[in-house]
């Protein structure tokens, strides 16, 4: 298994993997989802981002299925941390350790690249997203973003830092 960038090629394989993750979306409130074409041709930006710095990368397995889907940002804050926006397993792969295993690839390749600090959010509802986090060593709440109170129709998330 290794990193590829993702281009327009393939976006059937991406909006495959999207597809089989949409059940994360009822922890999140979002109504939406982005297409692959949308992420591939207009990817998500922070408040103030450029898209020179937003990269969307995936992981095919020995088979040649896609089976990861990574979207984050370079320099965000500053030049040694990263924002990792988006970071997916395909739903009939998960529950294996192949998140922690890709999840490690890219965490050497950005620490290559001279990256000391990634952070993330995951929704407060998504307690599978939360837990695999804390256990991969994104343990340090650095943000509450959302609504102060839980109810049903109510959303938050944390930010969370790793030190890599």
């Amino acid at each position: 298994m290794n990193i590829q960038t993702i281009n327009i090629s393939m976006k059937n394989d991406l909006q495959e993997l999207i597809d089989s993750t949409v059940y994360i979306s009822k922890y999140s409130g979002y109504t939406e989802m982005r297409t692959a074409e949308e992420d591939i041709l207009e990817p998500e930006l922070p408040a103030n981002g450029i898209k020179e710095n937003a990269r969307l990368e995936c992981v095919y397995d020995e088979t040649n299925e896609m089976v990861n889907y990574c979207q984050y940002y370079k320099n965000y804050e500053n030049n040694n941390t990263l924002f990792l926006g988006g970071f997916y397993i395909k739903r009939n792969k998960q529950k294996n350790g192949l998140g922690k295993k890709i999840l490690k690839m890219y965490e050497e390749k950005w620490k290559q690249e001279g990256y000391t600090r990634i952070i993330l959010q995951v929704d407060i509802k998504n307690w599978v997203g939360i837990r695999f986090w804390f256990r991969n060593g994104y343990n340090k709440i650095i943000k509450w973003i959302g609504d102060l109170e839980y109810l049903d129709n109510t959303y938050a998330m944390i930010r969370l830092e790793k030190i890599i």
